[in-house]
């Protein structure tokens, strides 16, 4: 690996912990502050592929549980191959429903390290609900 691979991935893995960063703090300006301006989402497999920033800030604000819970994002295993990343993640929600789920986003980056695409891999099968 050359050095200016070694920086690359640098680069590209503090994107992926702003990302789960961003996703534990619910804050869906940070998530989309990620994506380059063509940047698409596709969460999970088989949804509709949301294009743009701000129409992925606009999704995630629906869907985040809010202050009345705790979101929880770690990631491990994460991979590079040219100018992608895949990580297995844990997703936790504490509140007045726990959960956990576990998945696995795939990031390909844009020449300036913006997410370009993120698929991600997950069904209903990987949530958990956990006792309160």
């Amino acid at each position: 690996m050359t050095a200016s691979d070694a920086d690359a991935r640098a680069r590209r893995r503090a994107v992926v912990q702003e990302y789960v960063d961003a996703m534990s703090a619910q804050d869906p300006d940070a998530v989309a502050a990620l994506f380059a301006p063509d940047g698409t989402r596709t969460d999970p497999v088989g949804s509709p592929t949301l294009t743009g920033p701000e129409r992925i800030r606009a999704a995630l604000a629906e869907v985040m549980p809010g202050p009345e819970a705790t979101v929880t994002m770690t990631f491990e295993e994460l991979h590079f191959a040219g100018d992608s990343a895949a990580f297995v993640y844990d997703y936790r929600l504490s509140g007045p429903v726990r959960s956990r789920m576990r998945g696995i986003d795939v990031f390909a980056f844009d020449g300036q390290d913006r997410i370009r695409e993120l698929v991600a891999y997950w069904s209903a099968d990987d949530r958990v609900e956990e006792g309160a």
